[in-house]
């Protein structure tokens, strides 16, 4: 069945050779020069169509079942009796492979695949038989080949004898025998067969073969030099990476069997440098992908396998260095997954230590250049492939080699080589510290990576920046901006490692170590600064750029402290030792700086970052040292002049460097800096926009580095301000004092609005400068303006939730200028944010949306300035107050001035029993005198009250205004809610006067009753206190909050008169005090004890309000009250 399927197969495949099909590839006449495979098209398949593509793989299929039935039909080989079908299937196998390069290539690819077929279905030893079969029928072919070439080539003088003149067969021989692995594995059937013609058709012209063959691969691991030499050359002369395919045919196979050459137990010493020199050329001619797929698969491990050879003094020191260089730059990955166990410090030591390196360190008489940069070409690209975790032992390894080692006068290492070695271990060293500064974020790696410099390398370092002040920017060597590098990013890791101990304190309330403090030793920063001199600014540039982290930072607060006391403490304690060095050391030394050196510095944009950044600080010794230095660099006395200076002298710079800072203080939330972050803004926009000197009315801004940089600040003040506007609320939490957070509070009001006041002035600046450079202006620089204003206008309107008049009146004018603005330019607000201004301007006593103390003329300007922007009327529901259930106004001293003894406090609530029915004529008797009475005293109180707390208050004028302009009517109601405003204000009128006219009979009764109970009655026995007075914190924060009670208007306005006691957010309430149950009806005197059981003695629980209120209340209100009194009739 066997045969008839083989002879089958031979009548296929002869049929398909005399049609002119190609058995091993895609060509199917035998003119065709079509190429089909993607290692032979190379560039040109990134060109092709998709309907080229899906023809070329048809046909790339179709050949492949050819390719199968014919391998197959080579089983014929194994019948010793089938000689004429044996024959038939050779002439055909000649034919087809004496004709196509791409056939001989397929054809011998295709060895492999028919081994491990023929394996699954027979024995192994079977199968070696058959195989030896095969190649002896490829070798014999080659070898008549190839003897036919000689003989042609013999009869040939040498300047005529070329590959064109060996004839056919013997070039397809050739061709035939660079692919046969077997063959090319003899060296016996080589030198036999293959050097004498390979020789001699290059006697006038080199053999090029334009793909990567088996034979290259073999002849660089050769002795012969005709072979290695050519192998070289054709490989060199390939421009394109090796493909997986090729390198699984034809490299590996003798890769791998020259590894075993070069083990360590089997090695040959005289084939090491011939092995390594090969591998660096297959290294070199490899991609990522094929380098990771197919260089790890090998056996044994190239990689642990060079750590064997490190230490063998031998020629391939140079070819093992520059194979490293290459396995850790296009796979890092890859090479330490494949050391397994061997550590990044036991690499260093032991190439650093190869006795190679070291007679090269030790050479002075060069007789052939040494290129020891070559040698060391492996450290920085080791130095990148480490994992950040892992760079300490290396790091400390390689600088204690390069930088001292190597470094020692008495060693003998020649000058060159301490040069290389010392700019090779600044390298590194610069490397390890960028990686630590962008992959980690300050823990303990990066604190013994800075200790690595500050304890064993500052002092070397600052050696090689010896008189630095003396030279330019462009004097400055490469060894020395090394230096310079190293020092900057050491301050910033130094910083970096600060705020990361602060983040992890305020988030765990502990540090795994107390080195992750950081600044555990500030000897990088006292010798860097100290060495700072008056001169050029390469070394101030690096300092001052490397310390510009510092804005970010600020002390924990005492709140903060109480979480964990010990680590922020030291914490504050490590930041202040900080701040002195910048203040005392830095600042004071460039302070004695001239204005020119000054200037230099500041031309520098990252060292303009540092300085405006120290500018910002919250801390008010830097600032004002920082500012002492601009003032001597403009030579201005106060701060306005000299930041106008700066913004004249130097505007793209400054702003740029103006809008870092503000950037630094929106991602990072930092409080200390905000208010200085205002003012100092401020000045700026004042610079800019003033009417009088203002900078953008007097020039033109034409440069793009100018306008950007006028793009940017505004975008970074708008994105500072909207961070302000948003944590607010969570800073108010941390303790700080309420006076200075109220202030706050207002300057940021009043810096929001004067910020948006000069959009008019910055957009016609840009517009101008759009239009003078052919650009579109107009709406489109006006949206793309408003655009951030828009991002902060929701956080801008939950202020309209403010106690604060004077901040309630600065929040709606902002909220509408900003509605009226966007309308202008076509930009819409966000859908939420329009709900929530509807929400604030619908709301009502019955319906409190959301709760806020607006007046009914802010509500009307804010429901003018939304229909405006959207473009459509509000609807407002009509809703009567409704009377509150609990007596919410401080009770007078109308019961105690009317009473005749005064020997007792009256108390409040505490009514005398009554028959179910029962009516009081002596209340309405009493009504009328009453009533005056009452209303007299209402009224001197109030008025002293309003006077105490109008008086206590920084905002006592915008208070007073305010008061004045409640007292108007409304020029102009709401559209929508006119009827409705006026409506409610008379039904409110009402309602006020019945229900007081109901209290003041109350409380005539009270009296009455009172003076019958105080006959006998020492005072202070019971109902001291308010009784019936509700005693609990209500509206005392900042923010209206949503779900307090509905006030009465005459007790909003009280509340209006009272300062913020507290800010930004709920405030518990304290319990009612409990007073005992006293019933002195009809008594006179006391009543008698009735004693019930045994006295049981409670001490009464009172907490820190009580206690202080006991002790000290706040009578200054009383005092007023009583010092109006008339005394004298």
């Amino acid at each position: 069945m066997a045969a008839e399927v083989l002879v089958g197969q031979l009548e296929q495949i002869k049929r398909l050779d005399e049609e002119g099909y190609h058995w091993f590839c895609p060509r199917t006449s035998p003119s065709d020069p079509n190429l089909f495979y993607d290692e032979d098209l190379l560039d040109q398949v990134k060109n092709e169509t998709q309907q080229e593509k899906e023809r070329r793989h048809k046909a790339i299929v179709e050949a492949e079942s050819r390719r199968e039935t014919a391998i197959a039909a080579s089983e014929i080989l194994a019948y010793s009796d089938a000689t004429s079908y044996q024959e038939t299937f050779k002439d055909g196998l000649k034919h087809q492979l004496q004709r196509c390069d791409v056939c001989v290539r397929e054809f011998h690819r295709s060895r492999a695949r028919l081994r491990n077929t023929l394996e699954e279905s027979h024995d192994s030893d079977e199968v070696a038989v058959f195989m030896r079969t095969f190649d002896d029928m490829n070798i014999s072919r080659i070898a008549s080949g190839l003897k036919s070439m000689t003989e042609n080539l013999l009869d040939l003088p040498p300047d005529q004898r070329s590959i064109a003149t060996a004839g056919d067969e013997g070039m397809y021989a050739l061709f035939e025998s660079l692919h046969c692995i077997p063959f090319l594995r003899d060296e016996n059937l080589l030198r036999e067969h293959l050097d004498q013609p390979f020789k001699m058709v290059q006697s006038k012209k080199k053999l090029k073969i334009p793909a990567y063959a088996p034979g290259m691969a073999a002849f660089l691991f050769s002795h012969e030099e005709l072979r290695s030499s050519w192998a070289y050359r054709n490989m060199n002369s390939i421009k394109r990476p090796l493909t997986g395919p090729e390198f699984e045919y034809g490299v590996k196979p003798f890769l791998e069997s020259s590894m075993h050459r070069v083990n360590v137990l089997s090695l040959e010493m005289d084939f090491l440098p011939t092995f390594w020199k090969g591998v660096h050329q297959i290294l070199s001619k490899m991609n990522k992908e094929v380098l990771s797929a197919h260089i790890r698969s090998l056996e044994p491990n190239l990689y642990t396998l060079a750590m064997e050879h490190w230490q063998l003094d031998a020629s391939h020191f140079a070819d093992m260095t520059a194979c490293y260089t290459i396995l850790l730059t296009l796979s890092p990955a890859d090479f330490w997954d494949a050391m397994g166990g061997i550590n990044g410090q036991h690499v260093v030591e032991n190439i650093l230590r190869s006795p190679v390196l070291q007679r090269l360190l030790r050479e002075t008489r060069e007789e052939v250049p040494l290129h020891l940069e070559e040698k060391l070409s492996w450290v920085l690209p080791f130095m990148k492939s480490m994992k950040p975790a892992n760079l300490v032992p290396p790091t400390r390894a390689m600088l204690d080699q390069l930088l001292k080692e190597f470094q020692d006068e008495n060693k003998g290492y020649s000058r060159y080589a301490k040069r290389i070695c010392w700019s090779i271990g600044l390298q590194a060293l610069l490397c390890a510290l960028q990686r630590a500064r962008t992959s980690l974020r300050g823990d303990t790696v990066v604190v013994h990576l800075v200790e690595i410099v500050s304890k064993d390398h500052i002092h070397n370092l600052m050696q090689e920046l010896d008189g630095i002040e003396k030279k330019t920017e462009l004097q400055v060597d490469e060894q020395e901006q090394l230096v310079l590098d190293i020092i900057e990013n050491t301050l910033v890791l130094d910083i970096q490692t600060l705020s990361q101990a602060r983040q992890v304190i305020l988030t765990t309330k502990e540090l795994e170590s107390n080195d992750a403090v950081g600044l555990s030793s500030l000897q990088t920063w006292k010798t860097a600064i100290r060495s700072m001199k008056s001169g050029h600014a390469s070394l101030p540039t690096s300092i001052v750029s490397g310390i510009d982290g510092l804005l970010h930072l600020e002390k924990f607060t005492p709140r903060q402290m109480q979480a964990a006391r010990q680590h922020t403490e030291k914490w504050n304690h490590g930041y202040d030792r900080l701040l002195a060095l910048v203040g005392h050391e830095l600042l004071d030394r460039l302070e004695a700086f001239s204005a020119e050196q000054l200037v230099e510095l500041y031309q520098e944009q990252k060292a303009a970052r540092g300085l405006v950044n120290l500018l910002f600080s919250g801390e008010g010794q830097i600032h004002q040292s920082t500012l002492s230095v601009f003032k001597n660099l403009s030579g201005e006395d106060n701060r306005r002049d000299c930041l106008m200076h700066l913004v004249k002298a130097f505007f793209s710079t400054t702003l740029t460097a103006v809008a870092n800072a503000q950037s630094v203080i929106a991602k990072h939330h930092v409080f200390a800096p905000c208010s200085t972050f205002m003012k100092i803004s401020t000045d700026i926009l004042s610079c800019l926009c003033d009417s009088n000197d203002g900078v953008l009315r007097s020039k033109t801004i034409s440069e793009e580095a100018d306008i950007k940089a006028l793009e940017l600040f505004w975008e970074m003040t708008w994105t500072a301000l909207e961070t302000i506007f948003r944590q607010t609320e969570p800073w108010s939490n941390l303790g700080y004092d309420k006076t200075m957070m109220q202030d706050f509070c207002r300057e940021t009001m009043d810096f929001a609005d004067f910020v948006f006041d000069q959009y008019s002035i910055i957009a016609h600046t840009l517009t101008s400068a759009r239009s003078a450079q052919g650009l579109k202006g107009g709406k489109e620089v006006g949206k793309a303006l408003l655009k951030f204003p828009t991002e902060a206008f929701t956080n801008i309107i939950r202020w309209l939730r403010l106690r604060d008049e004077y901040l309630i009146t600065r929040a709606v004018g902002l909220t509408a200028k900003i509605l009226v603005r966007l309308q202008e330019v076509g930009i819409e607000i966000d859908a939420k944010a329009a709900q929530y201004i509807e929400d604030v301007v619908t709301s009502s006593e019955k319906n409190a949306k959301i709760k806020t103390k607006l007046t009914m003329n802010q509500k009307a300007e804010l429901q003018r300035a939304l229909e405006k922007h959207l473009g459509e009327s509000i609807e407002i529901t009509e809703s009567r107050p409704v009377a509150s259930a609990q007596a919410k106004k401080q009770g007078t001293l109308a019961g105690w001035a009317s009473s005749s003894s005064g020997r007792s406090t009256p108390v409040e609530g505490a009514k005398p029993a009554k028959r179910p029915g029962t009516i009081d004529v002596d209340a309405w008797s009493a009504k009328s005198d009453a009533d005056r009475e009452k209303r007299r005293l209402a009224q001197e109180h109030d008025k002293a009250y309003a006077d105490l707390i109008g008086g206590a208050s920084k905002g006592s004028e915008a208070f007073k205004q305010m008061q004045a302009g409640r007292k108007l009517p409304l020029s102009k109601p709401m559209p929508a809610t006119q009827k409705a405003a006026q409506r409610q204000q008379d039904d409110h009128k009402g309602f006020l006067t019945k229900r007081k006219m109901e209290k003041e009979a109350a409380e005539k009764r009270k009296a009455e009753e009172l003076a019958k109970q105080k006959l006998g009655a020492g005072s202070g026995v019971a109902g001291l206190g308010d009784m019936g007075k509700d005693h609990s914190v209500k509206g005392q924060g900042v923010y209206v909050d949503s779900d307090e009670s509905e006030s009465e208007d005459d007790d909003d306005d009280d509340e209006a008169k009272q300062l913020n006691d507290e800010l930004f957010g709920d405030i518990s309430k304290t319990k009612k005090i409990v007073r005992p149950n006293v019933d002195p009806n009809g008594a006179v005197g006391l009543k008698p004890e009735v004693k019930k059981g045994p006295t049981k003695i409670q001490r009464t629980q009172r907490n820190a309000r009580d206690m202080r209120a006991r002790l000290a209340p706040d009578l200054q209100p009383l005092h007023k009250v009583i010092l109006k009194w008339d005394f004298f009739h």
